[in-house]
């Protein structure tokens, strides 16, 4: 009898928690100032990697602060295309890793919407990626989110990206940012909730040479333009009668 109570106490419980859990993944986004830092591990449900028609590589090196950002390879947009060019144009990119399945996700895509928001007009472009998820599924979400998942979306349906980042650089699961500086390096890898004062630093950091390298150009020419006009004047000295 009261192995049959523990049982049935046992399964209750399982129900409750299946209930909760089918329950938190139909909410729609959440407003807060505060992103839990909760992260959903490789392997558990929903994940879909499986689909996946390429394979991993057979050797990886295992990626450090400083290396050059890898490629992308082909994705499926789902909002906001991005011609992603690390290290060409100037450009800082933040390219998250997702899921619809995923609860913490859906709390850290109001704060990355807030901060492309609030980067748009400093050349920052933040991209989340779902890798191994059917389109339709994620266009839907993006869709339902709204206001809540304003930046530029797209689906990993081969592979490419997910080697690149996830398995490169060993993470332990999503969310999952990595940031990429003007040279096209990845300067920072942790969970999107604390990404303000990496991307901010980041921001002041490229402006800043980038104001040096003007300052420098214009001493330079300077610098010409005085040795010019000198050499001129020499001239025209050595030439009077």
């Amino acid at each position: 009898m009261k192995k049959r109570l523990v049982l049935i106490s046992s399964a209750l419980l399982l129900a409750v928690i299946m209930a909760v859990y089918a329950a938190e993944t139909q909410k729609g986004p959440v407003e807060q100032k505060a992103v839990p830092m909760g992260m959903v591990m490789p392997g558990q449900a929903g994940n879909n990697l499986a689909n996946f028609p390429e394979t991993p590589p057979l050797f990886i090196k295992f990626g450090e602060i400083g290396d050059p950002a890898g490629k992308l390879g082909k994705l499926e947009w789902v909002q906001k295309r991005v011609d992603f060019k690390p290290g060409e144009d100037g450009t800082i990119y933040v390219v998250e890793f997702w899921a619809t399945w995923c609860v913490p996700c859906r709390y850290s895509a109001p704060h990355l919407t807030e901060l492309q928001k609030k980067y748009q007009d400093q050349n920052v472009k933040i991209i989340g990626i779902s890798a191994g998820e059917d389109s339709d599924t994620v266009w839907r979400f993006v869709r339902k989110m709204g206001k809540y998942m304003d930046y530029s979306v797209a689906v990993d349906t081969v592979g490419t990206a997910y080697w690149n980042y996830q398995l490169k650089y060993n993470a332990e699961g999503i969310p999952q940012a990595y940031l990429i500086d003007e040279n096209g390096k990845v300067i920072w890898v942790d969970h999107p909730g604390r990404l303000d004062e990496p991307l901010e630093r980041a921001v002041k950091l490229r402006d800043a040479r980038a104001l040096e390298r003007t300052k420098a150009n214009t001493v330079q020419e300077s610098s010409g333009h005085s040795a010019e006009n000198a050499g001129g004047t020499d001239r025209a000295e050595l030439n009077q009668e």
